[in-house]
């Protein structure tokens, strides 16, 4: 919603009579992402503006193309609940950080930070046959000889 100010998407909710709420952590400029909309964004020249939505705009495709390429990789393993540990170990670790985080967003899994992702691909790729690793409060992650296979959490 870049190309939209916030008036404009006040104006859309009222008029279809969607309520507004306002997340109260918009304003406090220690999150980055505050930080750049108040600090930043505003010092932007139209050109500067219209260059950032067009960077943004190919970001985005560049995006949905890895997403392609990453769907087309995964439909290639083992099932849809498991991947060849081989085959992971095997890809350095940025290409690994973006196939796990695809693959537990392919399994409905959300919420996940950098941290949690980098704790599970550093696992799979180093812990023993055997070993489970705790994805969230649903799953886990279990390591064989040749599989990383996502399961539900014993009960």
């Amino acid at each position: 919603l870049l190309h939209m100010s916030k008036s404009d998407i006040h104006n859309y909710a009222k008029h279809r009579g969607i309520v507004w709420h306002e997340d109260s952590t918009n304003m406090d400029t220690k999150y980055l992402r505050n930080y750049i909309r108040h600090t930043i964004l505003p010092r932007l020249s139209a050109e500067q503006w219209r260059q950032l939505h067009e960077l943004l705009v190919r970001m985005r495709h560049v995006n949905s193309e890895i997403d392609q390429i990453l769907d087309i990789a995964l439909h290639m393993q083992p099932s849809r609940s498991s991947l060849s540990r081989g085959w992971f170990s095997r890809l350095p670790y940025a290409v690994s950080s973006e196939v796990m985080a695809h693959w537990l967003r392919r399994q409905g899994i959300r919420g996940f930070n950098r941290r949690q992702l980098q704790k599970l691909v550093t696992s799979c790729k180093t812990l023993a046959p055997g070993q489970r690793i705790d994805v969230n409060k649903k799953y886990v992650l279990t390591i064989t000889g040749g599989l990383l296979a996502l399961t539900l959490r014993d009960r």
